[in-house]
């Protein structure tokens, strides 16, 4: 391998949160095979002692293996096929964060938005969709009102993990769901009944600490008090009248 090409490839590494020495470290594993400490740190160019340290970080991360017997101490470099479980971890961090900036944010807009202007705002798109699914997510109501006013199957099976999400975030959920068709809910805090009322209108409402709308990939927040309160008030008629 020339050196443009090593270099491209330690480039390529850092990508995945690796350091220049573990970068060098792990590709002086790969070129050696199973080889002793002290031959790797010539390889990478490194002290022993620094390259212990970098190899106890590999370990951990899944990209070496130690073996040891009474004679010897050798590493292996695992497959590079390992590389995923890096990716993999990286993007269950990122998710975790999003999920608590979104919960921030959400804090924030309640505390300061909340007698402003900016109490409805429109989505389009699958990501507008699924913000606005990932913010519902975020919600601190237990109770969950929904209205399907057509056979959604698709935001139906979004919400049930939604829920499962929420009711392990606070402890406890109760959903009122209004569909056209008889049946129980998926789980069971999930208390259904049929929507007699007809209607040309299609879509999903969302009714917690705010209102949202979905159809197809076009979504609407509302985040009024007073709106969301009038909302809650039809629904429960409707949900008595079911």
């Amino acid at each position: 391998m020339n050196k443009n090409n090593l270099s491209h490839l330690e480039m390529e590494l850092k990508k995945l949160e690796l350091d220049t020495n573990e970068v060098k470290v792990y590709l002086s594993c790969l070129k050696l095979k199973h080889s002793s400490v002290q031959k790797i740190a010539q390889s990478a160019g490194l002290s022993r002692p620094t390259t212990y340290r970098i190899i106890g970080s590999l370990i951990k991360k899944g990209l070496v293996t130690k073996t040891e017997n009474h004679k010897s101490s050798l590493v292996v470099a695992e497959s590079p096929d390992e590389i995923l479980g890096l990716l993999r971890a990286k993007k269950r961090r990122i998710e975790e964060q999003e999920r608590e900036f979104l919960r921030i944010i959400s804090d924030l807009k309640n505390q300061f938005y909340s007698e402003g202007q900016n109490q409805i705002a429109t989505y389009s798109g699958q990501e507008g969709i699924q913000f606005l699914l990932d913010d519902f997510s975020t919600t601190k109501s237990s109770e969950i009102r929904v209205v399907y006013l057509n056979n959604d199957r698709s935001t139906a099976k979004k919400l049930d993990k939604i829920y499962l999400d929420i009711k392990k975030r606070i402890g406890k959920v109760s959903v009122k769901e209004l569909n056209h068709k008889t049946g129980v809910g998926s789980h069971e805090f999930i208390d259904c009944k049929k929507l007699s009322i007809s209607s040309k209108m299609s879509g999903t409402v969302i009714l917690a600490d705010k209102l949202i709308f979905i159809e197809d990939e076009q979504g609407l927040l509302i985040q009024n008090e007073k709106i969301i309160n009038l909302a809650k008030f039809f629904f429960d008629i409707i949900w008595q009248r079911a």
